[in-house]
């Protein structure tokens, strides 16, 4: 069953000083306590298309004004009572709005549009229409002083193609129109979007079409259109960041799957990690099939200004575009691969020749080529078990005794690979691991990154980068893992874990009060947050704390994981006190990794440490 909804307002209708939403639809007429939630009046005799407040008779009540559509009666309800104060058995048409339009007549006017025919100017304290402006087909409806002269427009937008109407509301004579290039208008605003004095007309576009949805915004100077939104398709799996700017911040980087109802390939973003404003927004690829999977941020020519590497394609042919920073202009793009997505980008000196490499995953390949020229050197054999799995996960590290780095590549659900990075030969071919999650990171601080895996059956796990067997469980958290990352975010002394399930962000620690592994768990933040590596962890702005960036399916979403334990507090009860400085003593003099008294974590706990707990003792007790 489907519950069409109408225009919700929030008025105190009932004159008890609370605030009520109002809305009606295709079942029944609603009216909701926005304090308390409580339902108040719910009527399936003034179900309708559409319902405005107001006050249209000047007596000290609101009314509630309801259209049932093109072809039935509308209905004006007293707002505390309910009860029916005027019916008109030709309708409000299926939108309706109120304002003052009419200078003739007292209260305020109901203006009501037919989706085929009228638009028809009420008023109800004389009970009657006043005037029409004939129309084929509407679609929104606003009523609004456009100009600032102290008197109400009425607009309108055309359901089909067509214009966005201003007209004056006491004659409906044509003030000017605004062209709409996209089929239909969903809503209408009015106001002053740039802080100059002058209102603009925005208006949603595309909606009731295959095509691409806009927001659009008109000069009412000029009629013209000044500014046009991006049709943007989540969800957000490409996500980087790195200084492209030199100024000792890390930039946000990253990229919509697709763009224009999925009619062009992914749009990609640079946002200022200190006050989040859009840097730049890339234009929309129209000869783009392939989704926009990976963008990767990496200094490839020591300028101090990293370049923006994206996945790209033209038709079904994949490749890596280099754009540099802070211009975004291309530097150049790999050799296509025909029929190949782009799934993983890495840069770094695999072979330790002190020249970075470029790593590229597809679909079934790795690929290696020059990161400051495009030049190809290297392609694998086909790798996977499947050919409708791709090589989702790519990671590079040293995960051995030997110098050389080495290329962790993982198939979603399928196996894992290892190659050498210097001599590009396979070290390791798993069987099916069910990988739904992939990292790297020296857990332990000997030099060594260990091999983080997570599955689908909700297992996560480090991987024996020899015998390709699981070398320590972590647990089963009942569902899968999607997204991984290593940082310290909660202030431990072990580095803590965080990943998604089942729409939930987890992060896994150890209690230093208790030394067990414990384990928080956020609210539901999306269906399908961090699917496909789509979780990252960085202090962007470098204020001393990790920003978790995260793909939640409709769209991308940052947080600060706020702990409010003060510092000093070692067993992190909330209080600084004589037990975190018994703590303290009982490990003084102590050198090592991983000390919970360590708080200023260089390696020993000393007289420093000490002067935090004392200088911080008693907070939040």
């Amino acid at each position: 069953m489907f519950l069409f909804l109408s225009t919700i307002h929030r008025e105190t209708t009932d004159s008890d000083g609370e605030l009520e939403y109002i809305f009606t639809s295709s079942s029944a007429l609603f009216v909701y306590n926005v304090r308390t939630g409580a339902l108040e009046y719910q009527s399936a005799t003034y179900r309708g298309t559409d319902v405005a407040v107001g006050n249209v008779d000047k007596d000290p009540d609101l009314e509630i004004v309801i259209a049932t559509g093109d072809n039935s009666p509308g209905h004006v309800l007293n707002g505390r009572t309910r009860a029916v104060k005027w019916s008109h058995p030709n309708g409000f048409g299926s939108m309706v709005r109120i304002g003052d339009v009419s200078q003739q007549f007292p209260g305020q006017e109901i203006v009501g549009a037919r989706t085929w025919g009228a638009i028809v100017v009420f008023n109800a304290v004389v009970r009657s229409p006043l005037y029409d402006q004939p129309s084929f087909n509407n679609a929104a409806l606003k009523i609004a002083d456009v100009d600032h002269d102290g008197r109400n427009e009425i607009v309108h937008g055309d359901a089909q193609w067509g214009s966005v109407w201003v007209r004056d509301g006491e004659t409906f004579a044509l003030i000017g129109s605004f062209n709409n290039p996209e089929h239909g208008v969903t809503d209408i605003a009015v106001a002053d979007t740039d802080g100059e004095g002058t209102n603009e007309v925005l208006w949603g576009a595309g909606y009731t079409s295959t095509g691409p949805d806009y927001l659009f915004i008109g000069d009412i100077e000029t009629y013209t259109i000044a500014w046009r939104s991006q049709d943007i398709v989540p969800p957000f799996y490409a996500i980087a960041h790195g200084d492209l700017n030199n100024d000792g911040t890390s930039e946000l980087v990253y990229g919509s799957y697709e763009s224009e109802s999925g009619y062009s390939g992914g749009v990609w973003f640079v946002r200022d990690p200190q006050t989040w404003e859009l840097i730049y927004a890339s234009p929309s690829n129209r000869s783009a099939f392939n989704p926009l999977m990976r963008i990767a941020v990496a200094d490839v020519d020591n300028d101090s200004r990293a370049e923006v590497f994206v996945g790209e394609s033209q038709g079904y042919t994949g490749y890596v575009v280099c754009y540099g920073s802070p211009t975004y202009q291309r530097r150049y793009q790999t050799a296509g691969l025909d029929g190949l997505s782009i799934w993983g980008i890495q840069v770094a000196d695999v072979n330790l020749d002190g020249t970075p490499e470029l790593i590229v995953s597809t679909g079934t390949y790795l690929y290696f080529y020059n990161a400051r020229t495009g030049a190809f050197i290297w392609r694998s054999v086909s790798l996977g078990l499947s050919s409708w799995s791709p090589l989702a996960f790519l990671r590079i590290g040293n995960i051995d005794t030997d110098p050389a780095l080495e290329v962790v590549v993982a198939e979603e659900e399928g196996q894992i690979v290892i190659y050498d990075g210097m001599t590009r030969l396979q070290q390791l071919a798993t069987p099916a691991r069910e990988v739904t999650a992939l990292e790297l990171a020296d857990l332990n601080d000997d030099g060594i990154q260990e091999v983080l895996v997570g599955a689908a059956n909700g297992a996560l796990y480090l991987l024996n980068p020899t015998t390709g067997g699981i070398l320590q469980g972590l647990g089963n958290y009942g569902g899968r893992i999607d997204g991984l990352a290593v940082a310290d975010v909660l202030g431990t002394a072990e580095p803590d874990l965080l990943f998604c399930v089942n729409g939930q962000l987890l992060v896994r620690y150890v209690d230093p009060s208790t030394n067990q592994v414990a384990v928080w768990r956020s609210p539901t933040v999306g269906g399908n947050a961090g699917r496909l590596d789509s979780l990252r962890v960085a202090d962007l702005d470098h204020d001393g704390r990790h920003e978790i960036i995260l793909n939640v399916g409709f769209g991308l979403r940052v947080f600060n994981l706020i702990t409010n334990t003060p510092e000093g507090d070692i067993n992190r009860d909330g209080c600084v006190d004589d037990a975190d400085l018994l703590i303290l003593l009982c490990q003084f003099g102590e050198s090592g990794n991983n000390l919970s008294a360590d708080l200023n974590r260089d390696g020993r706990v000393d007289d420093a440490d000490l002067i935090i707990v004392l200088f911080n003792f008693g907070s939040g007790c």
